[in-house]
């Protein structure tokens, strides 16, 4: 359990003062510094949920995984925005599905992604082992579910705040009550 930290002032102009400017400093650094590393704890969450249902899914299609996918996940900041992305040419077609099977169990965000089915008979291709007929795979949705397990998981968000206060708020407190 961690030590409490106790913010204490006296009640004289000069001690609402130093209360202030404690408030006005953590605001400015601390506060900042908090949120980073709560997108910082939150995007990895995130990453492994994805690579977990990824894992688990693709390894039930009947082919064996090359871990390529599971391996090509980035994580990215655009200011106060993390971004889990998958940098694997193939990702998208696993995520969202693709001719007549993905289709007919199109992705919740799809059309507002802007992924088309391009729904035919079947096409062949090259797997570079050789030449395969397909009519299309369903989708396997692992970074969608990912992010919908992990705005559920109240239990494991409340835990990563708790971390990130500890890393970052408690310690620059007690650094300062010193």
């Amino acid at each position: 359990m961690a030590d409490k930290v106790v913010l204490t002032t006296d009640l004289s102009p000069e001690g609402f003062k130093k209360l202030a400017q404690t408030l006005n400093d953590m605001a400015n650094g601390t506060l900042k510094r908090f949120s980073n590393r709560m997108i910082t704890l939150s995007m990895r969450e995130l990453k492994q949920l994805a690579r977990n249902n990824l894992e688990s899914r693709v390894g039930q299609t009947g082919y064996a995984p090359t871990g390529t996918m599971a391996n090509s996940f980035q994580i990215l900041r655009q200011g106060n925005v993390g971004l889990l992305i998958n940098t694997d040419e193939n990702s998208a077609a696993v995520e969202f599905g693709t001719g007549i099977p993905g289709a007919s169990m199109a992705h919740p965000v799809s059309g507002e992604q802007g992924w088309t089915y391009g729904v035919k008979e079947g096409w062949v291709y090259n797997d570079g082992y050789g030449y395969w007929y397909t009519h299309g795979q369903t989708g396997k949705r692992f970074m969608y579910d990912a992010i919908i397990q992990f705005k559920e998981s109240n239990g494991n968000f409340q835990k990563l705040a708790i971390q990130a206060f500890n890393d970052v708020i408690a310690k620059e407190l007690r650094s300062k009550s010193k």
